[in-house]
């Protein structure tokens, strides 16, 4: 894998490619579930970013939950998300009614900006509701498509992440790797090293974590990809 640093990396994180015409939206969840618990609600919150910097308010978005073995109408829970106090924000409570690994579906209901997050595992009430313990690099897996760095970004080096791909207005992601110093600082201050090539080119500053960052660098540095495929 190479490794890019300095002004050349820049360019290959912010150089977009030709925008998609049309209306699309970032969605990046603030606190991503490890675990969820039959019978507990579960606070989900987001933001709503239109081409990936302005907030959206007056948005009614619906969260669904929905086992993942269950078939097109069955297993699925629908629960409505309510603005939050920041601009762009909104809050839903999602509490499973049975156990299984489910998929979170949050839907801005606003052209096609939706995400599907990776599975997540919902345990019954009394069970250990410890949190697996996972590496760095399947925390970033989850944190890339929770956070939204898959709306622009592709990763055809993970076909389940890729799937959830939706817009190339981002430089494609697949096989890179990055100075991890570098990386983490364009993490945590996207606007650092900004070179803007369009109004839709602009990485949006997603507020996250020095752990997640640490996982989300550990991912996109390719930690792991080639067991999952």
């Amino acid at each position: 894998m190479r490794r890019i640093t300095g002004v050349l990396a820049a360019g290959i994180v912010l150089v977009a490619a030709a925008p998609a015409v049309g209306g699309w939206a970032v969605i990046s969840v603030k606190d991503v579930p490890d675990l969820l618990v039959v019978g507990q609600p579960t606070t989900l919150a987001f933001t709503v970013l239109q081409h990936g910097e302005t907030p959206m308010t007056g948005l009614e978005p619906t969260v669904t939950l929905k086992r993942r073995d269950a078939g097109l109408l069955r297993g699925r829970q629908r629960f409505t998300a309510v603005a939050g106090h920041e601009r762009g924000s909104y809050v839903a409570t999602v509490t499973p009614d049975e156990p299984g690994e489910f998929m979170i579906t949050i839907d801005a209901e606003w052209h096609e900006a939706r995400i599907t997050l990776l599975p997540v595992q919902a345990v019954a009430r009394g069970e250990s509701a410890r949190a697996p313990v996972v590496s760095a690099a399947d925390r970033g897996r989850v944190l890339f498509v929770a956070k939204g760095c898959v709306t622009c970004h592709e990763k055809r080096d993970d076909a389940v992440v890729q799937e959830r791909h939706q817009t190339s207005v981002g430089p494609d992601l697949t096989g890179r790797g990055f100075a991890a110093d570098w990386l983490a600082t364009k993490l945590a201050d996207p606007a650092r090293n900004r070179v803007r090539f369009s109004e839709w080119a602009v990485m949006p500053d997603l507020d996250l974590g020095e752990s997640e960052i640490a996982a989300l660098v550990a991912y996109v540095n390719g930690g792991g990809i080639a067991s999952r495929q």
